[in-house]
């Protein structure tokens, strides 16, 4: 998994290599490399990003990453 690129200008940006919402994933084997999710209010998971079952990786995770580039300010 390399150089995945993820950009978005709505809500989100959530995982560039891999997004699981509630799946099942068996192992995994591979690197992780340069992968990237950027957006203007939320992101996650430059490499992965899971909210179900991943089982064992088998690899390097190198320079991925997640930018959020908030471009104003929330009240609550």
């Amino acid at each position: 998994f390399t150089n995945n690129h993820l950009e978005s200008e709505t809500e989100y940006s959530y995982g560039a290599a891999i997004y699981n919402d509630d799946g099942i994933i068996n192992n995994i084997t591979g690197d992780f490399t340069g992968n990237n999710a950027i957006n203007k209010n939320d992101a996650k998971g430059g490499a992965i990003l899971n909210f179900g079952t991943i089982g064992p990786i088998n690899g390097n995770f190198t320079k991925n990453y997640v930018e959020a580039k908030l471009t104003q300010l929330k009240s609550g």
